[in-house]
């Protein structure tokens, strides 16, 4: 690979790999049922755990938008960041998974509907680096 073209890599990279944004919806936090009583959570704190895990899996995390009707989340977006060469539906696939694992492991499985929606959407990454060298 050439320099300019590792270069340009490298910046797109880096500009992709930024810490996820957690959505922050208008208004307050919601607070979300848990099957614990003692156990206080909000939608924002749930976005805010869900995206590390997210991240793990190697996509870009752009956000994570957690529904919440009642104090019942009813649906959980996700934005990433695509690059050339990302497994698209494989990758949306496992991110499903992550995320319903880890909202029932922390809410508890019977206040996690089993209708709950996850919805991953991806951006393409492009860039005009022309001014950058």
């Amino acid at each position: 690979m050439d320099a300019d073209v590792e270069d340009q890599s490298e910046r797109i990279g880096a500009a992709t790999a930024r810490p996820p944004r957690v959505a922050r919806s208008h208004g307050v936090a919601q607070v979300v049922r848990t099957d614990d009583d003692g156990i206080v959570l909000t939608d924002r704190a749930l976005a805010g755990m869900l995206a590390p895990e997210i991240g793990a899996l190697g996509p870009g995390v752009r956000s994570v938008r957690v529904g919440v009707d009642d104090g019942t989340v009813t649906g959980v977006d996700v934005d990433l960041a695509g690059r050339y060469g990302d497994r698209l539906l494989e990758v949306s696939d496992e991110i499903r998974d992550v995320v319903r694992t880890v909202v029932v492991r922390l809410l508890g499985d019977d206040v996690v509907p089993e209708g709950m929606s996850i919805d991953v959407s991806w951006v393409d990454v492009t860039a005009d680096l022309s001014g950058l060298r």
